[in-house]
């Protein structure tokens, strides 16, 4: 059953997307089982985490140690929030040790973007700020922008007022002005940015069609499906498709589980819908997998967003479990009285087919002379 549904996934992804003609309910079905095993694909991710551990124990260096922790961060930065933050801040006293300024920037951000993941947006622009953008390189400003766009995005989605939200919302088109300079041209970075301003701008269809396109064009870059299958989701939302939403939806957290992360949000925002729709079961075990991963991964701001929508989820679900023990209990009632009727009513019948039996039997013996045998 495993490697059936290992095989269905792998094809599921391989597959582009105008042509793959899988159904909704298949892709919720896979989910369904990927849930449940998805402790299976958070082992591959540690196993690969010990692996550079071993590693940095097998060397002295410490500029190896620097760019080993790298490769570590990279792999804890979506799956434990507070152990991310630790590589990230050794990667700062090695850095300091070694009087290196490029490698004290590249740490500064990693350790403000594990504050803005975790949804300490004052302390992470604060740090930012701190960063004199001159000494950076093209990759390291592509970062910089990246990291204030998605801090600001974050305030603009939970601003409380509507002229604070307006504000960040202007600070966001700005910052993919910005980010379009430092991601070059005909790269998948720079076309995540234009379909953002596509989005921003209510211009859905273009949008569309040039995610699609970049899924077939970009296909190969793994990491990368669950962002493009994401984006597409985020598209149809915005167009009101919400059958499309939960198609992408599901095959971005398919993605994101087999992957192994554990901060993620297509699995929520994918239970919230169901919820909508009605499909109680699988909303409550969707949203109880999110909010379990989001608190293993230490995302504070995550668990805290889920906590207002679970309670909700949960009340539903118990409700429905309620009505389906009563009405068990009630079917079970019903088909106990109707097995008393039938029991009656098969004695009965016997009874008369007796009487009828000993009548008709009267007869032929009473035609015969014979009634004294009766």
């Amino acid at each position: 059953m495993r490697s059936i549904v290992a095989i269905f996934c792998i094809f599921l992804f391989s597959t582009s997307l105008p042509a793959a003609g899988h159904q909704t309910d298949s892709l919720l079905k896979v989910l369904d089982v990927t849930v449940k095993e998805r402790f299976k694909y958070s082992r591959k991710r540690e196993l690969r985490m010990d692996s550079l551990r071993m590693r940095l124990g097998r060397v002295a260096d410490e500029e190896q140690h620097f760019h080993i922790y790298q490769r570590l961060f990279s792999e804890l930065r979506y799956y434990k929030m507070d152990s991310a933050l630790w590589v990230a801040n050794e990667r700062l006293r090695i850095a300091e040790s070694l009087h290196n300024r490029s490698y004290k920037n590249s740490a500064q951000l990693n350790i403000a973007e594990i504050w803005g993941i975790t949804g300490m947006y004052k302390e992470a622009t604060d740090l930012l700020g701190r960063i004199n953008k001159s000494e950076l390189d093209m990759k390291q400003q592509a970062y910089y922008f990246h990291l204030y766009h998605s801090i600001y995005s974050l305030m603009m989605e939970n601003a409380f007022s509507d002229s604070i939200r307006r504000e960040y919302e202007t600070r966001v088109y700005e910052l993919k002005d910005s980010l379009l300079l430092f991601n070059e041209p005909g790269t998948l970075g720079h076309y995540f940015i234009v379909n953002a301003k596509l989005v921003q701008t209510g211009r859905y269809e273009e949008a569309l069609e040039l995610m699609k396109w970049c899924y077939e064009e970009f296909a190969y870059k793994e990491n990368a499906r669950g962002g493009m299958v994401y984006e597409l989701a985020n598209i149809y939302h915005k167009m009101g498709d919400r059958e499309e939403e939960k198609r992408y939806l599901a095959m971005s957290a398919l993605i994101d589980l087999h992957q192994g992360v554990k901060e993620y949000i297509a699995l929520y925002q994918l239970a919230i819908l169901l919820y909508q729709q009605g499909d109680i079961d699988r909303a409550y075990a969707y949203i109880k997998c999110a909010m379990e991963d989001a608190a293993f991964c230490k995302a504070r701001f995550r668990t805290l967003e889920m906590s207002e929508t679970l309670p909700i989820i949960a009340a539903a679900y118990n409700k429905k479990e309620k009505q389906d023990k009563e009405n068990l209990i009630r079917y079970l009632v019903i088909i106990s009285l109707m097995s008393v009727v039938l029991i009656i009513s098969i004695v009965y019948i016997y009874y008369q087919l007796k009487n009828i039996f000993y009548y008709q039997l009267k007869n032929i013996f009473r035609q015969t002379g014979d009634e004294g045998y009766v």
